[in-house]
Formats: structure tokens, C-alpha cells, sequence
């Protein structure tokens, strides 16, 4: 059985929580979509207003070793192209339909650009997608 973190309702953890939400760059709305709160419930945890419920510190760096791990893989990828292809930069093409699937992997890519090497660098290519352009 796995323990929560924290295992009870704990104050002093909105900064750390807000740490990891800048990390990974995104909204209060998107962090608190994504680890199930509403925004205003969410706002108060952060700004300390409010205890942190029990896992909700495990679920946010849940979500920023994820972000961090595919930050990593991107930038194995864009060195491993570079020795491929004489230091040729990885083009990563970026979505900018606003869904939060595409919004995770334009910061990823966002990230993997930023903090990249000259010796194997990443181009980030904007693809915006019209509503006629988007799946069904």
C-alpha cells in the first residue's frame, strides 16, 4: 500500500506545490484540472489559505517527475540526432490548438528547447490548427 503525501491535511505546502506548477509552466486552472481540484480550491492550497490535502503534494510531483523524465527524453533524442546528423538541430513540430494533451507537449518541448546544448539543439516548429484542421 502506497502513503499519501502528505498522509494528512498539512499548511505550509502551497509554495512548494507552486514551485512545481511554475516548473512544469502551467495555469492554476490546468494544475488543478489535472490533479482533480477545482480552481478556486486549488488557488487557496496554493497561496496557503488553505491546508494541502492529503496526496496532493504526491499527485503534483507525480506530475513533475513525469514532466521532467520526458523533458530528459527529448533532449537524449535531439543528442542523439546530432550525432546522426552533424549536429543538425531535432525540429519538434508544436501544436497550438489549446487541448490539454498538446498544451503538456508544447512545454515539454518548450522545456527541452530552453535548456538544450549548442552541440544538440532542439527547433521548435508552430503548427496551429484550425477547427476545420482538428479531428472529429
Amino acid at each position: 500500500m502506497t502513503t499519501k503525501n502528505p498522509e494528512t491535511y498539512t499548511e505550509g505546502l502551497g509554495e512548494i506545490i507552486r514551485a512545481h506548477r511554475l516548473f512544469i509552466g502551467l495555469s492554476q486552472r490546468d494544475m488543478a484540472a489535472r490533479v482533480g481540484k477545482d480552481r478556486r480550491d486549488y488557488q487557496r492550497i496554493e497561496s496557503g489559505k488553505d491546508a494541502c490535502p492529503p496526496g496532493l503534494l504526491g499527485q503534483v510531483e507525480t506530475l513533475s517527475d513525469a514532466f521532467a523524465y520526458q523533458v530528459e527524453t527529448v533532449l537524449d533524442l535531439a543528442e542523439k540526432h546530432a550525432q546522426e546528423h552533424d549536429g543538425e538541430a531535432l525540429e519538434l513540430a508544436v501544436i497550438t490548438d489549446g487541448t490539454p494533451g498538446q498544451e503538456w507537449e508544447r512545454l515539454v518541448a518548450g522545456r527541452a528547447a530552453v535548456e538544450t546544448s549548442e552541440s544538440a539543439p532542439v527547433r521548435l516548429v508552430v503548427v496551429e490548427q484550425t477547427t476545420s484542421q482538428k479531428p472529429a
